[in-house]
């Protein structure tokens, strides 16, 4: 088995990509989250981060704002930048339950 991180989400296949290059077709997304889980659960940030890009754009489960803002929130808590930043996204874009409420974060650098 193997697991692809991207940027654009987690892909998992049985069967390597031919010379080690990825090319995500006939890869199942949904398989990476029962893998995911337990990590992010765990406190994992990478995993945090990786299930709020799922989410949020529907890879391999259904879209969800709100599942999105809970996981990239849980990893913008350990400072993950990828999760900072695309937390500052939904809300900029009013995402989620992000639409209702705005709240500022200080980044670690300003928290002194």
């Amino acid at each position: 088995m193997e697991i692809i991180f991207s940027s654009s989400g987690v892909f998992v296949s049985d069967d390597p990509a031919p010379e080690g290059k990825p090319t995500f077709e006939g890869w199942d997304q949904g398989a990476a989250v029962p893998l995911l889980r337990p990590l992010a659960v765990a406190g994992k940030a990478d995993a945090q981060a990786s299930l709020g890009v799922m989410y949020e754009i529907g890879l391999g489960v259904p879209q969800n704002f709100d599942e999105a803002l809970k996981w990239y929130r849980l990893a913008a808590d350990q400072n993950h930048v990828d999760a900072l930043f695309n937390l500052g996204g939904m809300h900029r874009e009013g995402r989620g339950r992000a639409a209702q409420r705005c709240r500022g974060r200080k980044l670690p650098s300003q928290s002194r």
